[in-house]
């Protein structure tokens, strides 16, 4: 027969049990979690740099190059008015305002796979979301040139205003 100090004894290490059992469910649980954040957070990231190293950033006597020795580069003006393209441009340069999908329809060809040279005022920030809404095409190399058309017109290069 159990007697009841021998029941209480049980009962004890039933809750321990129990509680040992909660607690090790709690933690599987933050460990599960933690490894789905880790593996998303690192899934970003990767991405992000991915994209970012899509294309080349290019002094403006390099693009001056790329200008005097590839036939088919296309040159594209990311200033956002329309007005500073025609005040000047590098000649031959396609401008588009922004980089959305009616501006971009204007000079994509899915068939094309020349090389892209892309300039604007000199904004970073602006040419990166620029190329990498140009990488994702069958275009050839994207070019991103330093300092933008303020740099190349500095530099004495070509520059036309005709439209």
């Amino acid at each position: 027969m159990v007697t009841v100090e021998e029941k209480k004894g049980i009962s004890k290490n039933k809750k321990i049990q129990t509680m040992g059992i909660i607690f090790l469910v709690i933690i599987g649980f933050l460990a599960g979690a933690f490894l789905v954040i880790s593996a998303n957070w690192n899934q970003h990231n990767t991405i992000k740099k991915t994209l970012t190293h899509e294309y080349t950033n290019v002094s403006v006597q390099e693009a001056y190059e790329l200008y005097n020795t590839d036939d088919s580069l296309l040159i594209i003006d990311a200033r956002g008015c329309k007005c500073s393209y025609n005040h000047g441009h590098i000649p031959g340069a396609v401008h588009i305002s922004d980089i959305n999908d009616t501006s971009y329809s204007k000079i994509y060809n899915p068939n094309q796979d020349k090389d892209i040279l892309l300039y604007n005022g000199g904004s970073w920030e602006s040419l990166q979301i620029a190329a990498e809404r140009f990488y994702n095409t069958t275009y050839g190399k994207i070019y991103c040139m330093i300092g933008g058309f303020t740099a190349w017109n500095t530099e004495g290069f070509p520059v036309s205003n005709r439209t």
